[in-house]
């Protein structure tokens, strides 16, 4: 009987190591195709059930990739990986309790493991409980000095919560012990938002010798800095890959816009509109198959609609007793591009200004309320009672505890909602400060459209539905400013490079803050920035964003007919 089994292992052994070669080469649907015929086999092989389980993982089917981790486990109990893949796919699912519990038991059996201390921490850095995070990344730490994905999560969480000078350690630390793309690409970003681009430019060229053909470092080292000539930007290894038949439209795209920055920056105008063009074209054609592209516009025209026939002057006169008072938390509104960074970056020079960046909070907030009520923003405001109100207040300000700790600051928000939602905000804190921020129509418009939004903003990929979305915000922005008035701050960007003393001074007094003029070094200002375009403000404020849309006259006639009104008035106020 001997004889008979031992070939039989022998070939599952080789069934295993074969299914483990595939996973290594991200053959996923090959694991999936072996482990089909090994289970069925030998049902309560625990290598097999995890095999498939990774793959599963690395096709992003997380229910499916749980199934398996969780029968590993029921075969044996004590199968580390599993626990450990398994963990990490209930914090996917936000099962954080059911994470942690699945690891702390763990340690029983596996006793000050670093990768079970690893995986607690980023659970808890999920949950955004970060002293906890921080607690037992340095468990991890502790247990191994040769262990690179403790340092490389922290820098990871550090980076989420903008505190680039932290992250920045991180990632070094975590490169230094791996030599990994990720840790070296990561350090350039970090980099970046702590002011720091020659160190960038260093960690972006590692990440280049480690992968030479990486879209994402030369699309980094594209916005590392204003390029001054076409032969040190690289521009000439991005068109070759640029030419490869196999690249995807999601790599094209950020290849072009990568391109038509580096054009714009050595003033080749008509061939950087070609490229920025071609890029939100094939965004426009393909990114956005199930929902049309001026989709926020219509919702804007609805909510606005609807503001204008139900909610006045008089609602705010009669909610007087709302929300939370002697708290005054910063907004900053205005459309994206406007120059929301540049009037953070400045504002928060003075020491009790934290830039918190686009925090999503109030969204978040709105969307747990409208839920509640059954009733979405903002019909909800009808039934909104002062409870309510006190209620959201009370939640954002945990909120921002959570991410920068108990602070008597004031922190900065620019999330993109905050010119939708003025009155919320003051319902929610009617000691609140709000910096309206505009800026020329057509540079406002440019900027959107040579911009390669991560996620959202479908409006930005055509030239007219970018003119009429910022129609809507002209008539968003004037209904506000009509029941509001000077309790909110007008900033016009063009003025603020023009004057920043004067402008910053008077931004400063409306918050309540006092302005010195060391404040207008604001580019060395540590706080980390998470922006469109980093490398600007970190530099002196500069003129050459002030009409740039004259470099572009002859490719915009569709945004200048459609906001000439717009313009017209714009240009008069200045």
């Amino acid at each position: 009987m001997t004889d008979l089994k031992t070939p039989v292992r022998t070939l599952l052994e080789e069934a295993i190591e074969k299914t483990r070669s595939a996973l290594f080469l991200n053959n996923f649907d090959e694991v999936i195709s072996l482990t089909n015929r090994i289970i069925p086999q030998v049902p309560d092989n625990a290598d097999a059930y995890f095999l498939r389980g990774a793959a599963f993982y690395g096709m992003k089917k997380v229910p499916m990739a749980i199934t398996c981790f969780e029968r590993v486990l029921q075969i044996n109990e004590n199968y580390q990986p599993a626990i450990v893949n398994l963990a990490g796919c209930y914090k996917l699912v936000g099962k954080y309790e059911e994470a942690v519990l699945l690891c702390k038991n763990a340690l029983k059996s596996f006793k000050n493991d670093p990768e079970i201390y690893n995986i607690i921490a980023t659970i808890y850095a999920a949950q955004q409980r970060y002293d906890m995070a921080e607690r037992y990344f340095q468990k991890s730490i502790r247990y191994s000095d040769k262990y690179a994905s403790p340092h490389y999560n922290m820098g990871i969480m550090y980076l989420d919560r903008m505190l680039a000078e932290k992250a920045i350690p991180c990632f070094i630390r975590s490169f230094e012990m791996s030599g990994s793309f990720n840790s070296a690409i990561n350090a350039a970003i970090a980099y970046m938002m702590a002011g720091k681009n020659a160190e960038a430019e260093q960690y972006i060229k590692k990440a280049i010798e480690i992968k030479p053909d990486s879209i994402r470092s030369y699309c980094t080292y594209a916005d590392v800095k204003k390029h001054q000539n076409i032969e040190d930007s690289m521009a000439a290894k991005m068109e070759e890959l640029l030419q490869n038949k196999s690249i995807d439209k999601e790599d094209a795209c950020r290849l072009l816009f990568a391109l038509g920055k580096i054009y714009d920056d050595c003033k080749l105008y008509d061939k950087a509109f070609s490229y920025y063009d071609r890029a939100n074209n094939i965004k426009l054609n393909n990114f956005i198959p199930h929902k049309k592209p001026d989709i926020r516009i219509e919702k804007f025209e609805k909510e606005l609609s609807w503001l204008s026939e139900n909610i006045n002057k008089d609602y705010f006169k009669e909610r007087t007793d709302y929300g939370v008072l002697g708290q005054s938390p910063l907004f900053i509104a205005g459309t994206p591009r406007s120059g929301t960074t540049l009037v953070e970056q400045i504002i928060s020079r003075h020491p009790d200004v934290i830039a918190g960046g686009e925090l999503n909070y109030i969204t978040l907030i709105i969307e747990k309320y409208g839920i509640s009520k059954n009733e979405a923003y903002p019909l909800f405001l009808n039934s909104l009672a002062a409870p309510d109100a006190k209620d959201m207040a009370n939640q954002y300000l945990k909120m921002l505890h959570d991410r920068c700790g108990k602070t008597q600051k004031m922190i900065a928000n620019k999330a993109i909602i905050n010119f939708q939602i003025i009155g919320l905000l003051y319902l929610m804190f009617p000691d609140a400060k709000v910096i309206n921020c505009r800026r020329h129509p057509l540079d406002s418009c440019l900027s959107m459209y040579f911009q390669n939004f991560r996620s959202g903003n479908v409006f930005t990929f055509n030239l007219k539905n970018l003119a009429d979305y910022y129609k809507q915000y002209c008539r968003i922005y004037k209904y506000w400013k009509g029941i509001f008035g000077d309790r909110m701050y007008d900033v016009c960007y063009e003025n603020l490079v023009a004057d920043q003393s004067e402008i910053s001074s008077e931004m400063f007094a409306h918050c309540g803050l006092q302005w010195k003029d060391e404040y207008s070094d604001f580019y060395n200002n540590k706080s980390s920035v998470a922006t469109a375009s980093i490398w600007q403000v970190r530099q002196p404020v500069y003129q050459t964003s002030r009409y740039r849309w004259k470099n572009y006259d002859e490719h915009i006639g569709v945004l200048k007919e459609t906001l000439a009104e717009e313009i017209a008035e714009y240009e008069a106020g200045l």
